[in-house]
């Protein structure tokens, strides 16, 4: 005779969100801006905390409770592109840190390569550096224009 256990109790689906879990302290960015309900609007990728990729993910939400996840690149003052990768149409958020090392949105804006060269955002990248910025979020899985401009839209709160 076997013994059922019942592991989706009929609670509210609020009840089933957590927050990241911690991660070491180099990579610890917990300070949100902002907060969704319970859970942060910047956080690390809580499904990596610990792991070897865990620098290279981080998840922003938008002021409608949307996820988006980003990659996160080093800004590179030396390279024409400033450290942005050749890739597709994207978001970018560039990112800086506060006192206390907590990341900060400075610039929000749709970048990427096309026609062999590169689209820095009508000067957002040049305004992200002087603002500070030390990282590149780049969000690739808004794929038409549409979709790219609601998910800006979302993050900036508008």
């Amino acid at each position: 005779m076997g013994v059922i256990v019942d592991l989706y109790p009929a609670l509210p689906r609020r009840m089933y969100l957590s927050r990241p879990q911690p991660v070491a302290e180099a990579e610890r960015f917990r300070g949100a801006r902002r907060r969704v309900g319970s859970v942060e609007a910047n956080a690390p990728l809580g499904c990596l905390s610990g792991a070897a990729l865990a620098s290279r993910f981080h998840a922003w939400r938008g002021c409608s409770g949307e996820r988006y996840v980003f990659t996160v690149y080093p800004v590179d003052r030396k390279d024409f592109s400033a450290g942005l990768p050749e890739l597709g149409r994207a978001v970018v958020i560039g990112v800086a840190f506060d006192d206390r090392r907590e990341r900060v949105q400075v610039a929000i804006f749709e970048a990427g390569w096309g026609d062999g060269r590169h689209a820095r955002g009508d000067g957002a990248v040049d305004a992200a550096l002087a603002a500070g910025a030390r990282e590149w979020h780049v969000h690739l899985l808004a794929t038409s224009a549409e979709a790219r401009r609601a998910v800006i839209r979302d993050l900036e709160g508008g």
